[in-house]
């Protein structure tokens, strides 16, 4: 009898529908973590696009921001702000930077601040180049709006909606002009002097401000600057003021250079004769301070044959003295035969002062020197102004 073989046994086939439902719960876990990382992927892709559009948009209005502000200077220049008043400013914007031109956005022009640069002789196209050249020394942050020369220029370096690097707490509501001057008296030339009074006071027009929001580095800080018209009570700085507002008030932009008309005015009939007391008297060249001295008149009797501005020309032909100094020079009378002197009439100080607040009589050492050449006392005057500008 044939024996049956063993026929294999299939209890455990359920185990293996037990393999496939947990195969299948695996692919439908891995499937789902692969499309939560396609949904996070897509996420971050959005995220990144929409960075790159904010970012790129800001750059598109900042570069509007820039280029308007470049056709402003194209369409309402130099000439149509010396139209409105203002003195003829040459537009040398500073290339963007952290050190001098931060593009930091100004809250308001509050004040109009004016300095001294403290770097005597340098030009104003000098000044503009340090402040340009910091982007690569990096040596400080510094720089101005604008910058005044020793000949009056003016040099603009950073657009009036952006803040400079000039008066400490005040930058961030402030414009500021830095001055040049010739020497360490920080004393500014006549032309600097009458550059930044048109400056100031068209800039107040324009932003709507006053001549008491004209102030000095001295005013924020305490530093001596700028140096001629720094420290409390400062007569100078009271003279500026007066002829900023006197300019808003629809004045003259601009003082006389000088005190007298350039006529004869109150010297006798030329020809005359002067008697000069000291032995070092200047001969010039012309009838100003500012001319080339050609030598001395040594003392003794001499003819004037023409005056022009408080100067009397040599019959000699040798040149021109100054002739309203009485301590250097007396006047004798007319060379025809009157002996009677003739001294020119000086006014009250109280006059004077009202004209050194119109600017008649310049600014700083020369007004000093031409008071006193005038016989006026420069402390008294000065003490007068005081008065007046309360």
């Amino acid at each position: 009898m044939k024996r049956k073989s063993a026929r294999p046994s299939f209890s455990r086939r359920p185990s293996f529908n037990k393999r496939e439902k947990t195969d299948k719960g695996g692919r439908i876990r891995q499937r789902n973590q692969r499309l939560a990382f396609l949904v996070l992927f897509l996420l971050l892709v959005v995220t990144g696009v929409v960075i790159l559009m904010v970012r790129n948009g800001q750059k598109q209005e900042k570069s509007a921001e820039t280029s308007q502000e470049m056709n402003d200077h194209t369409n309402y220049g130099p000439e149509e702000w010396m139209s409105q008043g203002a003195p003829y400013i040459d537009v040398q914007l500073l290339t963007p930077n952290e050190y001098s031109r931060p593009q930091l956005p100004l809250n308001g022009a509050d004040y109009i601040a004016i300095h001294y640069t403290a770097n005597p002789g340098a030009t104003a196209q000098n000044n503009r180049d340090y402040f340009e050249n910091l982007s690569i020394s990096h040596e400080a942050k510094v720089s101005s709006h604008f910058v005044v020369g020793l000949e009056g220029e003016v040099i603009q370096c950073i657009p009036t909606s952006e803040m400079s690097y000039a008066t400490n707490s005040r930058n961030v509501d402030s414009i500021s002009i830095e001055c040049c001057h010739k020497d360490d008296t920080g004393v500014f030339e006549q032309e600097t002097y009458d550059s930044v009074v048109k400056l100031a006071a068209w800039l107040c027009a324009r932003f709507g401000l006053t001549s008491e929001q004209v102030i000095r580095h001295y005013d924020v800080t305490g530093k001596n600057c700028p140096a001629q018209m720094a420290g409390s009570g400062n007569a100078e700085w009271a003279a500026f003021k007066a002829r900023v507002k006197e300019i808003l008030n629809g004045g003259a932009s601009s003082g006389n250079s000088g005190a007298s008309s350039g006529t004869n005015g109150d010297f006798p009939a030329t020809p005359f004769q002067v008697k000069v007391l000291v032995s070092d008297l200047n001969i010039r060249s012309n009838p100003s301070m500012g001319n080339n001295v050609k030598g001395q008149t040594g003392k003794g009797v001499f003819t004037i044959t023409e005056v022009n501005d408080g100067w009397g020309k040599l019959k000699s032909g040798a040149g021109w003295i100054y002739l309203e100094n009485k301590e250097y020079v007396t006047v004798l009378g007319s060379s025809s035969g009157s002996s009677q002197p003739a001294a020119p009439a000086k006014k009250s100080v109280e006059e004077v002062a009202k004209e050194v607040l119109r600017g008649d009589w310049g600014n700083g050492a020369d007004r000093k020197k031409r008071l006193e050449t005038a016989g006026y006392n420069y402390a008294q005057v000065q003490a007068a102004v005081n008065r007046l500008c309360k």
